[in-house]
């Protein structure tokens, strides 16, 4: 019987099993995220780190750091052979859930140029584009501007 996906938060013996998918994934990861630096990032208190998982299986994370009035995305990756399942709205749903909570007024995030379905997905969730870093990443050594996206959660409200 094939179970349900379920999202939670990030624990510590998760750590090995997020950097074990990011190696799984380096051809299309700029910066794969190391034990410790996803150990740092889950302690602290402004922070956010999810994961999904369908039968035991890690196939996902998100990590957010929180700051003033702003919800930082810093990565959201979902294994290839779960993408457009839903899985990165529901982490996005997280997102403004925990930023109504905080009163925080917007999520930040950056993408590469050249990823055309994730761009497609947060426009669809609203997101505007706010900036452009020219040259920000260098995946398989081919140098990819990054654009800065932002939903306003104020405006989200209904």
């Amino acid at each position: 019987m094939e179970k349900e996906l379920i999202i939670r938060k990030i624990k510590i013996n998760d750590l090995k099993k997020i950097e074990s998918l990011q190696r799984e994934n380096a051809d299309e990861i700029n910066n794969i995220w190391t034990f410790n630096e996803i150990f740092r990032f889950v302690e602290k208190q402004n922070g956010l780190a999810y994961l999904s998982e369908k039968n035991k299986e890690l196939n996902g994370f998100i990590l957010c750091l929180s700051n003033e009035d702003l919800l930082d995305i810093f990565i959201i990756f979902v294994a290839p052979l779960y993408r457009r399942g839903g899985i990165a709205e529901k982490f996005i749903k997280l997102c403004k859930i925990y930023c109504e909570k905080k009163s925080l007024k917007k999520i930040s995030l950056e993408v590469s140029d050249q990823n055309f379905a994730a761009k497609k997905l947060y426009k669809k969730l609203k997101f505007k584009q706010v900036g452009l870093r020219k040259d920000y990443y260098s995946i398989n050594g081919i140098k990819q501007d990054a654009i800065i996206m932002q939903l306003n959660i104020e405006s989200q409200k209904s």
